[in-house]
């Protein structure tokens, strides 16, 4: 059923025709996937998302490094030793990956002593998504823009449940996150199907429909997307009536790292953020690999 579910949803949303560099990262590594969705392959459609953590699919949503086998145990070592610091609530079992799509894991020993499997990405997600519920009431709404594979989403309801988010990102992409948080059981809907479940997909091009939230956020994905885009985004975010908007984005192009000698990335400074919002706090990413290129935004709504 998941990926007849998948096939059913792209007949009315199809897939993103954007320019930049996610179109290379589509091109490069979701062509098959994509094709056997047109398709309607049901059977190779199922077989890529079984393996979607760590083939093709997972380009561009998990952080395996050039050559995961030698890179990996490291870099995610690394980046539980920094989550156990910056954590309000440093609780291994938390970061638990779910047996999903083969994710590339390695066990973390936790207080109590049990072996915990850990993705590489979870304490980076898991520290945003304290920083998010530290500030939100009970049954808050989070919108996050490039929410990817759900990721962040899972952190946040694992954190304080109550919270509903809202993953607003292209179609194809939510193809992804659908898939992985129905497997993992969580109340996942489409936004044109049920609008109060615990995490809601809202495609990109329906984000004027949606105005109950009370915090935006977004990671790694602003500064991708070019100045038109950001300029939506931005003139949406004056009219949601968000108190909190809270994003990580690139302050200093850097040559020769990602896609940037082909693509041009849209510096923090030129993001235009409404006048309405004023900055609380900014600090730099501590995560390996993007101390030099990216910070970390806090803005508070002015009364």
């Amino acid at each position: 059923m998941n990926a007849q579910s998948i096939i059913d949803r792209h007949r009315k949303y199809g897939f993103s025709d954007i320019p930049g560099e996610w179109a290379a990262v589509q091109h490069n590594n979701q062509a098959a996937f994509m094709g056997a969705i047109d398709a309607g392959d049901v059977g190779a459609v199922d077989e890529m998302l079984a393996g979607m953590m760590r083939g093709p699919l997972s380009f561009g949503f998990v952080s395996l490094g050039r050559n995961p086998d030698r890179d990996f145990p490291q870099m995610l070592m690394w980046r539980v030793a920094l989550w156990s610091k910056a954590s309000d609530d440093p609780v291994v079992e938390r970061l638990a990956a779910l047996d999903i799509g083969n994710p590339l894991v390695v066990s973390v020993q936790s207080v109590a002593g049990a072996m915990v499997p850990v993705m590489v990405d979870t304490p980076r997600f898991d520290c945003y998504a304290g920083r998010i519920c530290r500030v939100l009431e009970p049954y808050s709404t989070v919108l996050e823009i490039g929410g990817g594979y759900g990721g962040t989403a899972l952190q946040i309801l694992r954190t304080e449940p109550t919270v509903q988010v809202v993953l607003c990102d292209l179609p194809e992409t939510l193809y992804l996150a659908w898939y992985w948080l129905h497997t993992a059981g969580v109340n996942v809907a489409w936004y044109d199907e049920d609008t109060n479940a615990d995490v809601v997909l809202l495609p990109a091009s329906e984000l004027e429909t949606w105005t109950d939230v009370d915090l935006v956020f977004s990671a790694h994905s602003l500064s991708g997307m070019g100045a038109e885009a950001v300029a939506m985004y931005m003139h949406w975010l004056e009219g949601s009536g968000a108190r909190y908007f809270y994003h990580d984005d690139v302050t200093v192009t850097t040559k020769g790292v990602w896609l940037t000698d082909q693509f041009s990335e849209l510096l923090v400074s030129e993001f235009n953020v409404p006048p309405c919002y004023r900055e609380v706090w900014r600090e730099r990413t501590p995560w390996s690999g993007l101390t030099d290129r990216f910070s970390e935004f806090f803005y508070e709504r002015e009364p």
